[in-house]
């Protein structure tokens, strides 16, 4: 006999395994991740969903830079993240000369 799992409301909070091989936006929106940017970013899958937002040409320059802002301070952190890593180098490309510094 197998034994389905019942979905709980745990697993909501973020997009199934499945959503690996989906847009890597799919199950996040930006009103959602920003006010716990800092503290969500080191996660997988929200940080391929931020380094989607910031590589989109249809995200306008100032949520980009938002999104910049808010990672800022934990920039040293996920440098060292393969994912992370990528986050970093879309913020480089996006940022204005002073988040740069």
């Amino acid at each position: 006999k197998s034994v389905k799992k019942k979905k709980g409301k745990e697993d909501d909070d973020f997009p199934s395994a499945a959503a690996d091989e989906q847009d890597p936006e799919e199950g996040f929106s930006i009103g959602a991740v920003m006010p716990k940017l800092a503290e969500t970013a080191r996660d997988d899958k929200v940080s391929r969903f931020l380094e989607s937002r910031l590589s989109r040409d249809d995200v306008d320059a100032e949520e980009k830079r938002n999104i910049v802002a808010g990672l800022i301070a934990v920039t040293p952190d996920l440098s060292t993240l393969a994912v992370g890593g990528r986050v970093v180098q879309r913020m480089l490309e996006v940022g204005t000369a002073e988040q740069k510094k």
